[in-house]
């Protein structure tokens, strides 16, 4: 018998359906066992957000500041771990963070094979590399990384984005902004990772130092490379700001929260503009450092 840990966060619900379709095939084998641990954050956060909130949310989950979780209560031993969530700000939600940091997840995945599965409206890569380095320190063992990438256009999914946070309305609006949420099709065509993962598991490919699925499980912008890397700069650096200020709902960050969320549409959007200019210019003059950058991807 093959068993598989789930552990996720979705706090919508949309990354539970595409969690429930791509281990669908799992549960129709009787020869594998699903285990799902959802994170639980001690303080649920809001939805809608209020601007406070959100920006308060911004600063400590850039800074990859944990929030109190439930501890988790599964304690069998496991063949395969996947690990979902949605991307906030280029990173790990601050729960997700809390996991990886904790005493469970140092004995739960040390030396296990671990999946991770991304949502995320454009920009993924950098919240990877935080997850990467967790697993790295954990000792666990990173394989695949699924990610479901709306593949909109940048500015105009950022302002669906900014409009479904505020006001949890997901569809399209005033004929030229895309809706902000995953396909019907996206989410049932998710179910084929779940036939790999159910041979890998059978034919105990899990065990192996490589990847476990041969199909490609994500869409690489190398555009928007050097793009996330100056963005996720200026957020951590504005996010160490805010955090300056107090703590987290402390009158001072209640009352920036509301210049930060003008700045921050701002930041984003010149920092996206220049690294998309800095991308030209290296693809044309520099194609081999170009492609240093694309290793590991």
């Amino acid at each position: 018998m093959k068993k598989v840990l789930v552990i996720s966060y979705s706090q919508t619900g949309q990354l539970d359906q595409l969690v429930k379709s791509i281990t669908a095939p799992l549960m129709l084998d009787e020869r594998i066992e699903l285990k799902y641990e959802p994170i639980k954050p001690v303080k649920k956060y809001p939805y809608p957000w209020d601007v406070p909130s959100l920006m308060d949310a911004f600063a400590q989950t850039v800074g990859l500041v944990s929030d109190a979780i439930n501890k988790p209560k599964d304690k069998d031993e496991c063949d395969l771990v996947i690990l979902a969530f949605n991307v906030w700000f280029l990173s790990p939600p601050p729960c997700i963070s809390a996991f990886l940091k904790s005493d469970y997840a140092k004995e739960k995945l040390k030396n296990k094979p671990v999946i991770t599965v991304l949502r995320s409206s454009n920009m993924w890569l950098r919240a990877y590399q935080k997850v990467q380095k967790f697993l790295g320190d954990l000792g666990a063992k990173p394989k695949n990384c699924i990610v479901f990438n709306e593949q909109k256009n940048l500015c105009l999914a950022s302002v669906s984005k900014l409009r479904r946070l505020l006001t949890g309305k997901e569809e399209a609006f005033w004929g030229i902004f895309p809706d902000s949420k995953l396909s019907k099709k996206d989410i049932s065509d998710a179910s084929r990772y779940g036939w790999d993962i159910g041979e890998v598991l059978i034919n105990d490919e899990e065990k192996q130092d490589k990847p476990l699925l041969d199909a490609d499980t994500y869409k690489l912008k190398e555009s928007l490379l050097i793009s996330e890397r100056f963005t996720d700069k200026c957020f951590r650096v504005y996010g160490a700001f805010v955090r300056s200020f107090g703590k987290a709902g402390s009158l001072q960050r209640k009352i920036l929260a509301f210049v930060s969320v003008l700045v921050l549409p701002v930041m984003s959007a010149l920092s996206v503009a220049f690294g998309l200019v800095f991308y030209f210019i290296l693809k044309k003059f520099d194609s081999k450092k170009m492609e240093k950058l694309k290793e590991g991807f």
